[in-house]
C-alpha cells in the first residue's frame, strides 16, 4: 500500500486489509495505491466490489493487465503513449512515463 506517508509493506495479508481499511476512512482516496501494480483507488477502485481485493496478487495482475490493454487499444501504433496512460491520460505525463518504460525494457534486454 502507498499513502501519504509512503509505501507500507506488511508481514500478513490482514494486516495489510486493517491497515487499508484504516488509511482509507481517514486518506484520500486519490492518495492510495494499492497491490503489486499499484492501483490507485479513486481510478480502479471501481474495478472491485472491496478495495482488499486488491491486495490479492492475481486479482491485481489481471486488473491491470485489463488497463494496459485499454491504453493500448487508445494508441496502438504509439508504444510510448500507449504504456505511459498506464500512468496517466495527461499527454505529458503519460509521455514521460511512457519513455522512462521503453528505457528499462530496452536495458532489460542487454541481460541474458
Amino acid at each position: 500500500i502507498r499513502g501519504p506517508a509512503g509505501p507500507q509493506f506488511f508481514d500478513s495479508s490482514e494486516q495489510a486489509q486493517r491497515e487499508l481499511s484504516r488509511l482509507g476512512q481517514i486518506t484520500d482516496r486519490r492518495a492510495l495505491d494499492v497491490g503489486l501494480m499499484q492501483m490507485n483507488l479513486h481510478w480502479h477502485g471501481h474495478r472491485v466490489a472491496e478495495p482488499a481485493q486488491l491486495l490479492d496478487p492475481q486479482i491485481n495482475l489481471q486488473i491491470a493487465a485489463s488497463i494496459l490493454a485499454e491504453c493500448v487499444r487508445s494508441a496502438p501504433r504509439d508504444p510510448e503513449l500507449a504504456i505511459g496512460r498506464y500512468h496517466s491520460w495527461r499527454e505529458e505525463a503519460a509521455r514521460a512515463y511512457g519513455r522512462r518504460a521503453l528505457a528499462l525494457a530496452r536495458a532489460l534486454k542487454r541481460f541474458p
